[in-house]
Formats: structure tokens, sequence, C-alpha cells
């Protein structure tokens, strides 16, 4: 497989931008909060959102990020509030997922 861009990179200096643009205390504060787990979640789902141009779950990102900018450029709240809904249902999707695996909490086999 081909790298691709490192989402690691890109990710978190994007959501800042976003966050600083809002000027939504309130979520900025909230983001404050959970970016630890986030952080966590991301060492854990490296293998999930590893960066190669053929992972189907880098490839989903980098799209809803690019509609998000979309939506932003063109100045379309409703638009940027559907690419933002659309990316966090994804993400919490994707981390309920990974969380689901036998191997998140080290565990071989899944509990009974």
């Amino acid at each position: 497989m081909t790298k691709g861009p490192d989402v690691n990179e890109y990710d978190d200096p994007f959501h800042q931008i976003i966050l600083e643009a809002s000027e939504n205390k309130y979520l900025i504060e909230s983001y404050a909060r959970i970016f630890p787990s986030l952080q966590r979640y991301r060492r854990y789902s490296s293998v999930l959102l590893h960066e190669t141009k053929d992972n189907p779950l880098s490839i989903e990102m980098q799209y809803q990020h690019a509609n998000i900018l979309s939506a932003i450029r063109s100045r379309d709240p409703e638009a940027a509030r559907r690419a933002m809904t659309g990316h966090i249902t994804s993400c919490v999707n994707h981390a309920a997922f990974a969380m689901s695996a036998p191997s998140y909490s080290g565990r071989d086999k899944p509990r009974r």
C-alpha cells in the first residue's frame, strides 16, 4: 500500500482551527475535556486509521473533513452543521466498533 498523508499531522490542527473559528466557549471547553480520551483512542485505532491511501477509514475521514471545509468556505451553516454531524456520528461509530474488539483492552478473547 502506498503511504498517504499522516492522519495525526492534519487531524489535530484541523480540529483546532475549526474550534478557534467557532469562538464557542462551550465547544472549545468540551473538546478540551474529551481530548485525552481521543488521544487514547487514536493510539489504539492507529491500526484502523493507518495512513495509507487505500485505507477506507482514513479516506472517509479525509472526505468528511473536505465536506466540512467546503461548507465553511461556501459560508453555508446548514451544510457545515450536516457535515459536522456526519463526521461526529462516524467517529463515534468507529470508536464504538474499535472498543468492542477483543484486543482493545489487551484481551485475546471477548468477555462472557
